[in-house]
């Protein structure tokens, strides 16, 4: 199971399309566990994220910021 994570906060503009392209790539992908963590209160995840949400990470591992790319989650995905 590949776990997708991504972080976002409240009043973050990018974080919406972010998630959405997130959903795009794992749709149709029973093996993607996706989770949306909303990083508000979290000091540990605010520290070192706030200031480059959205953040994309696959299996740990950031893959995305800022941008999200359909194509390049699913490349990520496919690898």
């Amino acid at each position: 199971m590949r776990r997708v994570e991504v972080l976002v906060a409240a009043g973050c503009t990018l974080c919406p399309p972010a998630v959405e392209a997130v959903r795009a790539a794992v749709r149709g992908r029973p093996d993607v566990d996706l989770q949306v963590i909303d990083i508000d209160g979290d000091l540990d995840l605010e520290r070192r994220h706030r200031a480059s949400i959205p953040v994309v990470l696959i299996d740990g591992e950031e893959v995305a910021r800022y941008a999200v790319s359909v194509g390049e989650l699913v490349a990520r995905l496919d690898r």
